[in-house]
């Protein structure tokens, strides 16, 4: 079972996390019910009113001040969020940790380079380098009219469960964001990756 404790591991302060849990609700619209409470829980924690939390061009529009980032999957939904000062974007993704990643998917989300480490690696480190791309397409979406694909950031792997990631020059969103890095976890049944940008004047 994926936890609030298992996230803090990979989640830094300030930014606030929330989890729901709900295995009976596995249709497309009781996983995105799930993320939405999530989201107010997150917002609840920073002491922020989430309203309805209406639905922007990438995900929820988080309140004036705020960003977030929602996923949910198989029953369960999570949400981290954090004022403008604090973080400049966020981004999360999670999958079931017994998801497999076809050798044809692998191919599509990454790169020669990405392939060559992955040789080395563990299993979950496929779903894991998926939720990276994923986590890292969310947070800079706030920055991009233009979707980032999974070929626009390369990772390496710098520690068991950190990924450091190159972004392509057409979607830097500026001189000072060029990369991002990707924590990741793999317990309580599934992978979860998250994006943090630090907070700078274009936030």
């Amino acid at each position: 079972m994926l936890t609030i404790a298992l996230l803090r591991q990979i989640v830094e302060q300030p930014v606030a996390v929330a989890v729901e849990s709900d295995p009976a609700r596995r249709s497309p619209s009781d996983q995105t019910a799930l993320g939405r409470l999530a989201a107010r829980a997150a917002l609840a924690s920073l002491h922020v009113d989430a309203g309805d939390l209406p639905s922007g061009t990438a995900g929820p529009a988080w309140p004036d001040g705020i960003v977030g980032s929602i996923a949910h999957t198989d029953g369960t939904g999570v949400a981290i969020a954090a004022r403008v000062n604090d973080r400049a974007a966020l981004g999360i993704d999670l999958e079931r940790s017994d998801r497999s990643i076809s050798a044809r998917v692998l191919r599509r989300i990454s790169t020669e380079a990405e392939r060559e480490w992955l040789r080395a690696a563990s299993g979950d480190m496929a779903l894991a380098l998926f939720c990276a791309k994923e986590a890292t397409y969310k947070a800079l979406s706030r920055f991009e009219p233009h979707p980032v694909s999974f070929a626009d950031v390369s990772f390496e792997l710098r520690a068991p469960s950190v990924l450091a990631g190159t972004l392509a020059p057409s979607v830097a969103p500026s001189a000072d964001i060029t990369a991002v890095a990707a924590r990741t976890l793999i317990d309580g049944g599934y992978v979860v990756a998250v994006v943090e940008v630090d907070a700078s004047p274009r936030s």
